[in-house]
């Protein structure tokens, strides 16, 4: 026994509108698609330990700040170290008064006056942490090797200006001959 509406092609169209409708209603809402939530993590800071600054750290950052630094807070900040009396100036104080005093441009600067408060430092700080060390060391050679530079420019502008007194000299030892000559000629000439 056939059912008549079989033949006529209605199955099919129906059964995919079924499935369809079907398939509709399965599917879970949108907001269920969305994934849980993790769980708030708690995060747990290590304990703060105390900021222990050294002399090392302290010069340091006078090191970064003299090129960001105006002249005027460079002045302050050589006021105020040289202020400190000599036997209670701190190693990292020493060192930064050397370091300023070694500074080029400013009108406090005396090279010889930062070699004399680094080996004074050395004196004093023997055992001192060894970067500030190897750093003392490093500064008071380029301040002996400034001041090695200095005495030579200063020696070749003294024979620089020796040389233009003889050249002077000879200058005017040739315009006396010059004239000497021209009289010469003139007094043949009569």
């Amino acid at each position: 026994m056939k059912c008549e509406w079989m033949g006529s092609g209605v199955l099919l169209p129906a059964t995919m509108a079924a499935l369809l409708l079907g398939g509709c209603a399965v599917l879970p809402a949108p907001e269920a698609l969305k994934p849980a939530e993790p769980p708030p993590q708690i995060q747990i800071a290590p304990p703060a330990l105390p900021v222990v600054r050294s002399a090392a750290d302290d010069v340091m950052e006078l090191l970064d700040r003299i090129g960001r630094a105006s002249p005027g807070e460079l002045a302050r900040e050589y006021d105020a170290l040289s202020a400190i009396p000599e036997p209670d100036r701190a190693g990292g104080s020493q060192v930064r008064l050397a370091l300023l005093l070694s500074q080029p441009g400013l009108p406090f600067r005396d090279d010889a006056a930062a070699l004399r408060v680094l080996q004074d430092w050395e004196k004093r700080q023997p055992e001192a942490n060894p970067a500030l060390k190897s750093f003392v060391r490093w500064l008071r050679g380029m301040l002996t090797e400034r001041n090695r530079l200095a005495g030579n420019l200063e020696e070749a502008g003294a024979r620089a200006r020796d040389e233009k007194k003889r050249a002077e000299a000879c200058k005017d030892k040739l315009e006396a001959i010059k004239d000497m000559e021209k009289s010469l000629l003139e007094r043949d000439k009569r």
